[in-house]
């Protein structure tokens, strides 16, 4: 393609000195020039004017024609085809400059010749391509020309995108590449994308509104989106699918992820700046049947909880499971349903606990490093090896630890390896998914250890759940109806007021928009397993016999824990209510 270019460029110079039959002095349709070294006379004449003029035209349809080209293989399309669409008309608009008399019909001919292909092929093109890749819109000529008038020194930003920039202070900060360089040159990429305003402004906004996770639901005519508040999705104002697309596409530019693959799943991650803070955005993408699905978790790294209570843990139940910890040997499980926190509590009681006499080793996924606590050493497997804790298991207790940290029992040959070391008068910390603390008990069973085995190390079981703060601002009192004071076995009269979101407020609350709720605490059960309850776990373990054994060993469930923040005023009815809902058999 490109030899023929510049075969028809030395053949073009010839055809743009066609020559016109000479008019009558002043008849001319163009504007006379002096003749330049020649007299006009009859017969022919060169127009210079004509002959830059095409001159122009050619080298400008090269170029255009040369990228198009070059496009098009780059972004899949059948370029064959638009080869010939965008050559062959300008070739026979061209050969008609020679043989068509009269300049003033054979150059516009020319010029659509030239620009309605290369119309087309735009218009195709950009239907082809994400949002951010599209050429010859408003944003993209506004951008080139911002570009290259910066490269001389003046800025053309109006005053408008001036206070939009002031005002969006967030600061992006690539991540996802161990290349240094090759993060910075993601960034600068993801400046030059339409979207990238807007992406600053949408994280503002989520910060702003105190969203732990932002979720773009994405469709073929818009994006959904929804904000993770406390725990709980609230709905946001939906987007243009060519906005959502082109916030994608920068987030994925500066997570160092493929901004054109919309069907795999994809995993990074960048930084953010705002208020002050710093926050880690994990970016979570996957294909779906309607476009495309993205999760964006925000992770303040100014929030470090460092003690039990600072999560709401009441001081009794601190003090009885720290004893737990320090009377080895034995087993101390944690428990949680996903995503309530179940890593942070864990990290608090290991920094509560006294980590100069005894000597701690963790053993980690090095896919997902946990947060570093003074005094415990870290041994690292890889689970995209294949490896699992197992792996480097024996080489840990051949270090002869006091305390071995796994945070998380996946496999039944850990449990009777860790087992093993409570025989050998070890402390072991581990976790487990589970409704609540009898549940746990019987998951490491489903991990396929014999009860003979798992019962008699294990020493206490902590199960916990997240419930969100009645903001203190708005929460408003009412009186307790007496079938709710009934059911909850409190005498009547003993409670003057309940508390619950405003029902219908003038205006809404600046601290929680409106919500009724801010920040969430923890409510949790301690199971300290007694001799009854090991029996059970070992001879017959179902699940209301273990819940008896733990009500009957002195447990407090999660239901009457969190009673206790409803009196208080701390949380409403309907939003314990709304955390125990799948505490089945609950009494």
């Amino acid at each position: 393609m490109r030899q023929l270019f510049l075969a028809l460029l030395a053949a073009a110079f010839f055809l743009a000195l066609a020559a016109e039959p000479a008019l009558a002095q002043g008849s001319s349709t163009w504007p006379e020039f002096p003749a330049v070294g020649f007299e006009r006379g009859e017969g022919v004449y060169l127009s210079w004017l004509k002959i830059v003029s095409v001159w122009l035209v050619f080298l400008v349809w090269v170029a255009t024609t040369d990228w198009a080209n070059q496009d098009a293989v780059r972004h899949g399309l059948p370029y064959h085809r638009w080869n010939a669409i965008l050559f062959f008309p300008f070739l026979a608009a061209l050969m008609l400059t020679w043989v068509i008399p009269l300049f003033a019909i054979s150059f516009p001919l020319l010029l659509v010749a030239y620009a309605v292909p290369l119309t087309l092929y735009i218009r195709a093109r950009n239907r082809a391509v994400e949002s951010h890749q599209t050429v010859m819109t408003r944003d993209h000529l506004r951008f080139l020309l911002a570009e290259r008038l910066k490269a001389i020194g003046i800025d053309i930003s109006d005053e408008r995108a001036a206070a939009r920039e002031a005002s969006t202070s967030v600061k992006l900060m690539p991540g996802g590449s161990d290349d240094e360089i090759q993060n910075k040159a993601n960034l600068e990429l993801a400046k030059r994308m339409p979207a990238y305003q807007e992406t600053r402004e949408m994280l503002a906004g989520a910060i702003d509104q105190r969203a732990e996770a932002v979720l773009l639901d994405y469709t073929r005519q818009q994006v959904g989106v929804r904000f993770e508040i406390d725990g709980v999705w609230h709905n946001g104002e939906a987007m243009e699918r060519e906005l959502g697309d082109g916030i994608l596409a920068v987030m994925k530019q500066i997570a160092a992820l493929n901004p054109e693959e919309r069907r795999a799943r994809q995993a990074g991650q960048f930084g953010a700046a705002y208020g002050g803070k710093e926050y880690v955005c994990k970016l979570l993408t996957r294909g779906t049947k309607t476009g495309e699905r993205a999760v964006l978790q925000l992770v303040d790294q100014s929030i470090a909880f460092e003690r039990p209570e600072d999560l709401g843990m009441r001081e009794a139940t601190k003090k009885k499971l720290l004893e737990v910890i320090n009377s080895p040997p034995g087993m101390v499980l944690f428990s949680a349903q996903p995503h309530q926190g179940l890593t942070t509590t864990i990290d608090t009681v290991l920094n509560s606990t006294d980590r100069f006499v005894r000597s701690f080793i963790a053993v980690e996924d090095a896919q997902r490093p946990e947060r570093r606590i003074d005094n415990i050493e870290v041994i690292t497997f890889d689970s995209q090896e294949g490896q699992t804790a197992l792996d480097v298991l024996p080489g840990v207790a051949r270090q002869y630890p006091d305390v071995i940290v796994v945070r998380e029992l996946v496999d039944g040959e850990t449990v009777k390896f860790l087992c093993g070391q409570v025989e050998e008068n070890r402390m072991v910390i581990s976790g487990i998914h589970a409704n609540d603390a009898a549940e746990a008990l019987l998951r490491v069973l489903m991990l396929k250890i014999p009860p003979a085995t798992f019962a008699p190390c294990v020493l206490a079981v902590v199960n916990q759940r997240l419930v969100r703060r009645l903001c203190d601002t708005c929460k408003e009192a009412y009186p307790p109806p007496p079938q709710i004071l009934k059911q909850l076995r409190i005498p009547a009269g003993k409670v003057e007021s309940l508390y619950r979101p405003p029902q219908n407020p003038e205006e809404v609350c600046p601290d929680c928009q409106g919500i009724g709720y801010r920040g969430r605490t923890a409510i949790f059960e301690l199971l300290v397993v007694d001799d009854r309850t090991r029996e059970v776990l070992a001879q017959k373990p179902k699940l209301d016999l273990l819940r008896r054994a733990a009500r009957a060993a002195g447990m407090r469930t999660l239901q009457e824990e969190g009673l206790l923040l409803v009196l208080q005023g701390v949380t409403s009815l309907a939003e314990l209510s709304r955390v125990l809902k799948n505490q089945e058999g609950r009494k």
